[in-house]
């Protein structure tokens, strides 16, 4: 099955959306927030990464690395939500939990118009 095709402009609409924070109930019942991956995700994003063993560094990066370098960690970040869309899902128990949950991210193709 192939993946569903998502355009700048789709993309772009659901990050506005999740602008202030959408609440969401999980399956198991747990709440999170979803909103936008921005810069004061860094600390979250290098721990993530630094907490994964070797080979799952390995297998997500293609490189044997301890860390984001500080180029990566920018990019990982600073995030358009046009071109590219990063979305975290953080515990919803506390205005700033550090606990990060999964960031989804996906490039996306330019508008055709």
């Amino acid at each position: 099955m192939q993946a569903p095709h998502l355009t700048a402009s789709a993309a772009a609409g659901d990050a506005e959306r999740l602008g202030g924070d959408e609440r969401v109930h999980l399956a198991d019942g747990r709440a999170v927030k979803l909103a936008p991956v921005g810069v004061q995700d860094a600390a979250a994003e290098q721990a993530f990464v630094s907490a994964l063993s070797p080979t799952s560094r390995y297998r997500r990066f293609h490189l044997g690395i301890r860390e984001l370098s500080a180029e990566t960690l920018h990019d990982f970040t600073h995030v358009d939500q046009h071109q590219h869309v990063a979305i975290v899902a953080r515990p919803a128990d506390g205005p700033s939990s550090p606990t990060r949950l999964s960031v989804p991210r996906r490039p996306v193709e330019p508008s055709r118009s």
